[in-house]
């Protein structure tokens, strides 16, 4: 990504951007509203749409993201949306991972606290709370995340194989470890973190 782009060509994010040039400006500011959490907008189905195109090499598109001081990736193709955090709906009788859900264009959306279900503690809810909308085959689901830093390219050769040495319950949702220079970026396997049988069965047994 260019290191300096014009603010003032970016259209509020809930309007259509044009060019793949302007979209990749408005993820800059998608980043800086992970730090300040000063842009107001609600999905970026737009700005995924510039991203969704693997390249014909052997390189992975992830999408980065904090889970307490760790970062943590998933492909960018496994990620539909980027909502602002809004306070969920609560829903008696769930899982402790489940923090309620929300309606999003008339569609009932299950949210999961993402570090919580993956044995880390539970989320602080910041301005800087982001929630990645996933799919499961015909089911979607809100992850919250701390904060979005970035989007980053991987060959395979950036990625390894998961060590094991992190926690039993965590170790299953980790895919690999990728390195971008000094960066450690854990890589999620969201299908562990989705194999909970349907919406229906987060309710709790």
């Amino acid at each position: 990504m260019t290191d300096s782009f014009d603010k003032q060509r970016v259209e509020p994010f809930e309007k259509e951007i044009g060019s793949p040039a302007t979209k990749e400006e408005a993820w800059e500011d998608i980043f800086e509203a992970g730090e300040t959490g000063t842009l107001p907008f609600a999905t970026t189905d737009t700005y995924l749409d510039a991203y969704r195109v693997q390249s014909e090499d052997e390189n992975k598109k992830i999408l980065a993201f904090k889970l307490g001081v760790e970062e943590y990736a998933l492909d960018i193709l496994e990620v539909k949306e980027i909502l602002r955090f809004q306070p969920p709906t609560f829903v008696p009788r769930t899982k402790p991972f489940v923090l309620g859900v929300i309606s999003i264009r008339g569609e009932v959306l299950p949210i999961l606290d993402l570090k919580h279900r993956m044995g880390l503690g539970q989320t602080k809810i910041t301005e800087k709370t982001r929630i990645l909308i996933v799919e499961r085959r015909d089911e979607r689901f809100g992850l919250t995340v701390d904060a979005i830093t970035s989007v980053e390219d991987l060959s395979r050769t950036d990625i390894e194989s998961s060590p094991h040495v992190r926690s039993t319950q965590e170790e299953g949702f980790v895919e690999g470890i990728g390195r971008r220079g000094e960066r450690i970026l854990i890589l999620v396997r969201v299908t562990e973190v989705l194999n909970f049988g349907s919406a229906a069965e987060l309710e709790k047994t």
